[in-house]
């Protein structure tokens, strides 16, 4: 599964949302997947800002459009650390 979201904030920031079940918590640091192909998988760093229900707001380490691994992530994550 795969989302990108735009979001604006009552500071009229815009911030990305993604679903919190994408999200990854390792030694102290929140990480997504982001895909590209089958091949190329990316652990990469977080910030978030706020979760609110199953939707985490981030506010740096992502860009519009990127596609996230949202399924199964920890899985995936812990295999391409092994």
């Amino acid at each position: 599964m795969f989302a990108s979201v735009v979001v604006n904030t009552t500071e009229n920031k815009k911030m990305i949302s993604i679903p919190s079940r994408g999200l990854i918590f390792d030694h102290s640091q929140y990480y997504v997947l982001i895909y590209k192909s089958p091949s190329d998988i990316t652990i990469r760093p977080v910030q978030v800002l706020n979760t609110v229900g199953e939707r985490s707001y981030i506010s740096e380490g992502l860009t519009e459009g990127e596609h996230l691994i949202g399924t199964q992530a920890l899985l995936i994550y812990q295999e391409l650390n092994s």
